[in-house]
């Protein structure tokens, strides 16, 4: 007699499933640059986005407590802890145990964006100084990078100092993109040092929203850090094995595009950029995968 799937095997596959759609949807760069990836790959992909889509969910949500979403983040430590022992009874550990095995996705990653997210939560951040600031990107964005590297195929040193230079890059450019959003949920990015620079006082989410060229000169000096990172990232890159390397490389056409965009346009308008078009996208992705570039 065939046995039934189980459970949790079932409640795994839809939440795959549901991630996939989702993600497809959107019709998001990222969905795009994981195409790249053979299959086994990419579920391994969907899996560590269905991990970091949830703590991200969690630590951004508006209509529960503090205390509360503290301990949705103690309880996916617990998760993380209980699938490095061999026990997943949640449908995305359920997804990432797998990959974990086969690709050597190290534990203290997966801590260190939960880390993150509870620096978020526990801040909020508002003017923090340039080394939290770079701890703060090393392990929201620095670590997914590191596990992505890792799934898409290249352990090396040089991929690491990659995944970490793109991470901050990326990170970087995204406080640029969601300052007003950031500031109505009371963070300001903006590091402490730059604001004494520019001003000779600390900003507050209010004062960001007023905009001024106070703002645009912080902005500026932010951008120029960005891009200082994905230089290294370039540097780094030609030293990886760039075949694997394709989906970071089309990601990284991506946001520094959206980074160009965003100092051309300037500061003082902060509504949201339209995302790259689907004719970019296709450019980027035949780019990365037959240039390599």
């Amino acid at each position: 007699m065939q046995k039934k799937p189980s459970k949790i095997k079932k409640s795994a596959e839809q939440t795959h499933e549901h991630i996939i759609e989702g993600v497809r949807r959107a019709g998001s760069s990222f969905y795009w640059g994981m195409r790249m990836l053979p299959l086994e790959r990419r579920h391994a992909m969907y899996a560590l986005y269905a991990f970091c889509r949830d703590v991200d969910d969690i630590a951004d949500s508006s209509d529960t407590t503090k205390a509360k979403r503290l301990k949705g983040l103690q309880e996916w430590r617990k998760r993380i802890e209980d699938m490095y022992r061999g026990k997943s009874t949640h449908p995305i550990t359920t997804m990432l145990s797998k990959p974990i095995r086969a690709y050597g996705l190290p534990k203290e990653e997966f801590i260190a964006i939960i880390e993150g997210m509870e620096m978020d939560v526990s801040g909020p951040l508002c003017g923090p100084d340039w080394k939290t600031l770079h701890l703060y990107c090393r392990r929201v964005a620095g670590a997914v990078g590191l596990l992505s590297t890792l799934i898409f195929g290249d352990s090396s040193k040089q991929a690491q100092n990659h995944a970490l230079a793109l991470g901050e890059a990326f990170q970087l450019t995204n406080i640029l993109r969601d300052l007003a959003e950031d500031a109505t949920r009371g963070r300001v990015y903006l590091p402490k040092e730059l604001m004494m620079e520019h001003g000779g006082k600390m900003l507050k989410p209010k004062d960001v929203l007023a905009g001024g060229v106070r703002i645009s000169l912080i902005c500026d000096d932010v951008a120029s850090v960005a891009l200082k990172a994905f230089a290294r990232s370039d540097m780094f890159y030609q030293r990886c094995r760039l075949r694997a390397l394709r989906p970071a490389r089309m990601m990284r056409h991506v946001y520094h595009d959206l980074l160009i965009r965003l100092v051309v346009r300037g500061w003082q308008d902060m509504t949201p950029l339209p995302k790259a078009g689907t004719l970019k996208l296709f450019i980027f992705a035949l780019r990365s995968y037959f240039l390599l570039r």
